[in-house]
């Protein structure tokens, strides 16, 4: 069997058509030591993140189960995307469900900022996966300081719906939102957005 070299360039084009997930779980790493070099070097490229309406939302949208726990082969797969994509993140859409799975991780990380570079960040709360399941870690603000600093915009958007009681209390979002502002800047730029299903109306703030 003859073996061929591929240029750099020709490698470098064909990651751009590979979405980030798929990248990362490529398991492409292992192939050699610059392989691994130029896998880096693409992930630092990754700027933008949408889980929601990305090319990668179906693989996001499987977080949003409570026993998505108990799937230690899935729960591993996120820390390998989580240590090797999220670092370099400065825009980040997602549904408040598999927020509350990235905090759960970031509680068994050594003390290291999770999204340094994050600067913009969009929360969806609604009936589809946008559940507050661990509302308790929004009272961490040790955890909070631990996921980013000096975010400069931030929108919420959410959508009411009969049932929206099981997916967020009062309380639960009070402490969402202080949990923002922990880490955005004091100037931040603040955006809600809400719909009520049952009203078929919608409130921008």
């Amino acid at each position: 069997m003859t073996e061929i070299n591929l240029p750099d360039e020709i490698i470098e084009l064909i990651f751009s058509y590979i979405s980030p997930v798929q990248l990362c779980l490529s398991g492409w790493n292992r192939v050699s030591k610059g392989f691994k070099d130029m896998l880096r070097q693409t992930y630092k490229s990754y700027r933008v993140l949408n889980t929601v309406t990305g090319p990668d939302c179906k693989f996001f949208e499987q977080f949003c189960s409570p026993v998505v726990y108990e799937d230690e082969i899935l729960m591993r797969k996120l820390e390998v995307i989580i240590q090797n994509i999220f670092p370099h993140v400065t825009m980040f859409t997602v549904y408040a469900g598999v927020f509350s799975i990235v905090l759960q991780y970031i509680i068994r990380l050594e003390p290291i900022l999770l999204m340094p570079k994050l600067r913009f960040l969009h929360v969806i709360l609604d009936d589809k996966c946008g559940g507050l399941a661990n509302s308790h870690a929004f009272s961490d603000f040790i955890l909070a300081r631990r996921f980013a600093s000096g975010l400069e915009s931030v929108k919420l958007s959410v959508t009411l719906s009969q049932g929206s009681e099981q997916l967020m209390t009062c309380c639960s979002f009070r402490k969402f939102i202080r949990f923002l502002m922990e880490i955005a800047e004091k100037n931040f730029i603040r955006s809600l957005c809400l719909k009520d299903k049952n009203q078929m109306s919608t409130k921008m703030v």
